[in-house]
């Protein structure tokens, strides 16, 4: 291969690599902005749930505390949060119908916006159910 051939096919290639780069770079400023305080509704077949969320901005990154409306159990922090273009999982571990033992609930949530909506798997129950989310203004 000519001098100029090799020269040219490393400047496109370092193009590439630089446009990927910077198309990576572009996802992650345009993530949406998902501080703030979440209302919750979870449908377990016909049977609703509310939970309030607040997510924070904390030293370590993201932090997020999750309530129950009636009481049931109030600002627990969740774990395993990640927070990946517009996927938003974690983990808490609740007092649960129907005997209120606590169990580990996994969340699974698309972010679009001012809304998400996923999905609540409590292992133990062999139970998922549809969860949709509203940010509060």
């Amino acid at each position: 291969m000519s001098k100029r051939v090799c020269t040219g096919l490393m400047i496109g290639v370092f193009t590439l690599v630089c446009l990927a780069g910077m198309s990576s770079l572009q996802a992650q400023v345009e993530q949406t902005d998902i501080t703030g305080v979440w209302d919750m509704e979870i449908d377990a077949d016909g049977e609703y749930y509310y939970l309030t969320m607040t997510v924070k901005k904390g030293e370590k990154g993201l932090q997020a505390f999750v309530s129950e409306a009636n009481g049931m159990f109030t600002d627990i922090t969740v774990s395993e949060l990640k927070y990946e273009g517009e996927n938003l999982s974690f983990v808490i571990v609740v007092p649960t119908p129907p005997d209120g033992a606590e169990r580990r609930v996994d969340f699974a949530l698309v972010v679009s916006g001012e809304s998400m909506s996923g999905t609540i798997n409590i292992t133990d129950l062999q139970m998922i159910a549809d969860v949709t989310c509203t940010k509060q203004k």
